[in-house]
């Protein structure tokens, strides 16, 4: 058995079970309270309600993105520590009978220890990776979103100018660090 990819769907299945159970709490409790408290705090027209609403919801599941990453983060840190426990314990149940096993550590299982480490820390890069990746697109996702609701010319123009300086700024960025 290959316990690496074990515990790595473990944590993939754990991670996808919590991020689910998350964000269901979070529509079907947590913001439909924050948006009574917000129609009851509105200030501008009524007719504006509808979009104002859509708005606030988007907003403030973009906040709360950061919010269900660390929690992610933090159960994914805490099954990685005692799924290394676990293969550590397996190491020693393994290694038992073996003669002066205090004095003459196995080889063995510290290769496997150091590799054990070495797949965790390629892992956590790789999750670090995931996730600043996932905040990335949930921006844009979020800027396209506030894009399509404004509706003055000249306010589009300036975004569009903004948007497109930019990216040329980080297209020469990137261009910059290709030659280095």
């Amino acid at each position: 058995m290959n316990y690496t990819q074990y515990y790595e769907s473990q944590i993939t299945e754990k991670l996808d079970r919590e991020e689910r159970k998350i964000w269901q709490e979070f529509y079907t409790k947590r913001l439909p309270k924050r948006t009574e408290k917000f129609k009851k705090k509105y200030a501008g027209k009524p007719e504006e309600l509808s979009k104002a609403i859509e708005e606030f919801e988007l907003v403030t599941a973009g906040e709360y993105a950061e919010v269900v990453d660390a929690k992610l983060t933090n159960i994914c840190e805490e099954m990685r520590e005692r799924f290394y426990f676990d293969a550590v314990n397996r190491l020693d149940r393994l290694s038992e009978g073996v003669p002066d096993k205090a004095d003459h550590p196995q080889p063995l299982a510290s290769e496997i220890i150091t590799d054990l480490k070495a797949k965790l820390q390629t892992a956590e890069k790789d999750r670090d990776t995931f996730y600043n990746q996932k905040a990335v697109l949930i921006m844009q996702q979020d800027i396209i979103n506030f894009a399509l609701h404004i509706t003055d010319l000249e306010l589009l123009k300036q975004v569009y100018g903004t948007a497109k300086a930019v990216y040329k700024r980080q297209e020469q960025e990137e261009i910059n660090d290709g030659d280095m």
